[in-house]
């Protein structure tokens, strides 16, 4: 056992030291590394697996691991803390999809990243370096697999070639992650307790005005406006000089980590990447993507030859209405036996490894039964029954049972499902903009007039890719401007 400890402490200090593996080698008088000369992904994923040769072996493989572990697990909002990574790219990193957050933060990770960040930044070091490790580690398996597939079968597909690149971004900053939770030193920090107060409090200052009315009903933050926030607090500490940006450890870390992190953008742009235009919700309502295209909309200013009604045997109706509407006409769903009634769109959509929004104007119609005034939204698993698998519903006031509320759920895994539970709002009658987001990642976030009132915690199911729909109605109810925002 102690051979074998040794053995992998050499072997981790030799590939710590190999060139252009674990940090980058930029040419002469430029930004670029020798990677950059190549437009075939799989040119290149095939080159530097050559060059690195023997990460893609057994022994490599088991001595990689070895050395790059850490043995514990990063605190609380350990994972989170890689917002940090490169407080300048912060955001181009986001909308490249560099970063597998959830789609939102906690209100507490905002204020235990201010005090952290002003007052210990070994701490957010440590965490930010075990964030980084454990990510490098999980993309290093990712890439393992494909490059052993590769020296075995000599095949490499364009697929698993640009999956390999991606991940070895991961695998190559492992050592400046490690370098860095070796330098962090908890014990002896200083700092002017009288300007860390006046840092803090100026901190907050900035978060209340600017992101805290951007706070769900579930006290959390669109991950995008965490990113803008992260940038602010930065600016101001480096502005300071305090804190987190003046911690030595931090900054010898951020001048290396960014090198890579350009390289990574420039790759994924040379190689047809998408990279999209987002804006933080602080300026804009609601996070937004520059980049998405309008796959469906519909107003219902004409007929109804987009969708197909789905109804009980008799007694029921769909139909166009000009009393009233965001502006009028609006689509009027009126079920007369309790039988329900559904608008299904005749398009079906992707939303598997892309970001798919659905939304709509949404209002109850006052049934004739208290307990069925309610609207909702949902995505559907086909373009003909009906079903969905995920959904927003929006109850009455009047409702007897659980009124003013909103209930949200979606399935996940083999069809596991997971839900909101009942969550007060301030009214549900009236109209209301309704919208169901699926992030690249799967994720879920449910929206109710543009305050996010819901995320999930699973991954949606993938069962209905390329088959999913919009689907409206149940009881009485009203629906305008249905659209449907989609970006790979």
């Amino acid at each position: 056992m102690k051979n074998c400890v040794l053995f992998c402490f050499f072997m981790g200090v030799a590939f710590l030291n190999i060139p252009g593996v674990h940090a980058a080698t930029p040419v002469k008088g430029g930004s670029q590394d020798w990677t950059s000369a190549y437009t075939d992904p799989v040119d290149l994923a095939k080159e530097f697996i050559k060059r690195t040769s023997g990460f893609w072996t057994p022994a490599g493989y088991s001595t990689t691991v070895a050395v790059y572990t850490i043995g514990k697990s990063a605190a609380k909002y350990g994972g989170e803390y890689i917002l940090f990574e490169s407080p300048n790219l912060t955001v181009d990193l986001l909308k490249g999809g560099f970063y597998s957050v959830g789609a939102s933060v906690a209100e507490d990770f905002v204020l235990d990243v201010i005090e952290t960040a002003v007052r210990t930044p070994p701490k957010a070091c440590r965490n930010l370096s075990e964030t980084l490790i454990h990510k490098g580690l999980t993309n290093y398996q990712e890439a393992y697999k494909i490059a052993r597939k590769y020296q075995t079968t000599k095949n490499l597909t364009r697929k698993d070639a640009l999956t390999f690149l991606e991940n070895r971004w991961g695998f190559q900053k492992l050592s400046i992650a490690r370098t860095l939770y070796n330098e962090v030193r908890e014990k002896n920090y200083y700092i002017d307790e009288i300007v860390a107060k006046k840092a803090t409090s100026e901190l907050l200052n900035i978060f209340v005005e600017k992101y805290q009315d951007k706070l769900g009903i579930d006290k959390k933050l669109p991950i995008v406006d965490a990113a803008f926030f992260i940038k602010d607090l930065t600016e101001i500490l480096e502005r300071k000089q305090l804190g987190l940006m003046n911690y030595q450890p931090y900054q010898t870390f951020v001048k290396n980590i960014e090198v890579l992190d350009r390289l990574q953008i420039e790759e994924k742009q040379r190689f047809g990447g998408e990279v999209e235009t987002i804006t933080a919700s602080h300026e804009t309502g609601v996070a937004v993507t520059g980049s998405a295209l309008v796959s469906f909309s519909d107003d219902f200013s004409r007929d109804l030859s987009r969708w197909n009604i789905k109804g009980g045997p008799t007694q029921f109706d769909a139909r166009i209405t000009g009393s009233d509407g965001q502006p009028s006409p609006c689509l009027l769903i009126d079920d007369r036996l309790n039988y329900g009634c559904y608008a299904i769109s005749k398009n079906v959509f992707r939303y598997v490894e892309r970001m798919l929004e659905v939304s709509a104007d949404i209002r109850q119609g006052n049934a004739a039964f208290a307990d069925q005034r309610y609207a909702q939204l949902a995505i559907g698993k086909d373009n003909r029954t009906g079903d969905s698998f995920c959904q927003l519903l929006v109850k009455s006031g009047s409702e007897p049972n659980q009124p003013n509320s909103v209930y949200c759920n979606l399935q996940w895994g083999d069809g596991k499902e997971e839900n909101s539970g009942y969550i007060r709002i301030p009214n549900g009658d009236g109209w209301h903009n309704a919208q169901i987001k699926i992030e690249k990642n799967g994720i879920v976030v449910f929206y109710l007039d543009n305050k996010r009132v819901y995320t999930s915690s699973h991954t949606v199911t993938s069962a209905y890719e390329g088959q999913a729909s919009v689907v409206i109605g149940g009881r009485k109810s009203l629906y305008d401007n249905v659209k449907i925002e989609a970006s790979n």
